[in-house]
């Protein structure tokens, strides 16, 4: 599905939403849940793309159904992986998250698959380019999470849900709540008109939404 010139969700099933940014370069973001490489692989073919045609992947935080299916892509093509420094150790399974919800589903798929990032990820950091992406740092539903711009467009990963209406990930799946609200005023210091999140479809009028939300607390 086109979100936007150039934007595409890809098909690969219910569970998390992955993307992909086709300028300058073929850009993933966010991988899905273990074993979506086939599905991801099909989703491009139907616009033209295969796998050895991706160039970077972005992932937006270190939770299982975002960074699952990484390291199967990047045994298929050695692209360039992105993840935020305090993420990397939680990725890796060097530490270990206080978040109860997200504690559950990390050890089911723990021990049933191979999951994860490769062992060497390139650095985000707040504010950096990425081709046509901006980097925003939104802690707390992560501690290294981040959010991406693309013109009008906002990638908000888990900072939000966008399912009937928005919504801030609910406590036990956030390392700190607080700092993700504090994470939703940083994004209204940008402007855009659609956002796009990991889990719930595109809205549209988002910033106005998002100011609602905050105006809620």
């Amino acid at each position: 599905m086109e979100i936007a010139p150039g934007v595409h969700q890809l098909n690969i099933g219910r569970v998390s939403n992955v993307f992909l940014v086709m300028e300058p370069v073929p850009t993933l973001i966010d991988s899905g849940i273990p074993r979506k490489g086939k599905k991801i692989a099909d989703a491009l073919g139907e616009i033209g793309l295969a796998l050895g045609d991706l160039r970077r992947l972005i992932l937006t935080h270190w939770h299982l159904d975002h960074i699952g299916s990484a390291e199967e892509l990047h045994r298929v093509n050695d692209m360039e992986v992105y993840l935020h420094p305090l993420d990397v150790p939680y990725a890796l399974g060097e530490k270990h998250t206080e978040a109860l919800g997200a504690r559950v589903a990390n050890k089911l798929m723990r021990g049933r698959m191979r999951y994860g990032p490769p062992q060497n990820t390139l650095p985000l950091a707040h504010g950096q380019r990425i081709g046509d992406l901006e980097v925003i740092h939104t802690p707390g539903h992560t501690p290294g999470h981040v959010s991406l711009l693309r013109g009008d467009v906002l990638f908000a990963a888990d900072s939000i849900i966008t399912f009937a209406r928005f919504r801030v990930p609910p406590s036990f799946l956030n390392e700190d709540t607080a700092q993700a609200r504090a994470s939703i005023q940083t994004l209204l210091g940008y402007d855009f008109q659609t956002a796009v999140s990991g889990h719930g479809g595109k809205a549209d009028d988002a910033r106005t939404k998002l100011a609602a939300l905050a105006a809620s607390w």
